[in-house]
């Protein structure tokens, strides 16, 4: 079974005279030969760590740090699974809400990220629209001929299974000047 969504991480910890501790989490998606810090640090005895915004694999283990400011200790997790993301769509422009004018050229800007290679793809990435008018492939994409109307503009980033998408809304108006929202 997957862990998923968001997970509270509890743990019992003591310095032997009494001093007082903090703590922080580190997370490995790789058995525990790469790791990445997962948290603040806390005085607490729990952290809510959500395993959706966090990489995948089959071989994942949280580790508890614990520190006195100077002395450290470290307990790790028995490995468990968390499903692998998919390749996470990143549309840099336009924003959502942008209205433009019917002749000013629009620049679409995107790219993807894989996060359990910690990569980007820049390569497969694929443009699309609701209604149809935005069509294209790649990071970069300018288009100035569509129709008056509002659009529902796609970003598909990756092959496959592992194809992660984002949207966002624009509206295209009659007219020379560009308006304002």
């Amino acid at each position: 079974k997957e862990v998923s969504g968001t997970q509270q991480i509890t743990w019992d910890a003591e310095h032997p005279t009494r001093m007082p501790l903090e703590f922080f989490l580190r997370y490995s998606h790789d058995g525990g030969e790469t790791w990445q810090r997962a948290s603040m640090r806390t005085g607490r005895k729990r952290y809510a760590l959500d395993f959706d915004a966090l990489p995948g694999g089959r071989r994942c283990r949280v580790a508890v740090v614990a520190t006195d400011g100077v002395n450290t200790a470290i307990a790790r997790s028995r490995q468990f699974a968390v499903a692998v993301k998919p390749c996470r769509a990143l549309l840099l422009s336009p924003e959502d809400g942008a209205v433009f004018a019917e002749t000013e050229p629009i620049l679409f800007e995107g790219q993807g990220y894989y996060l359990e290679e910690r990569r980007p793809e820049l390569e497969a990435l694929r443009w699309s629209s609701e209604p149809a008018g935005v069509e294209g492939a790649g990071p970069v994409l300018t288009t100035s001929h569509l129709a008056p109307g509002k659009y529902t503009v796609t970003l598909e980033a990756g092959e496959g299974e592992r194809a992660g998408r984002e949207r966002v809304s624009i509206e295209v108006r009659g007219g020379r000047r560009r308006a304002r929202s």
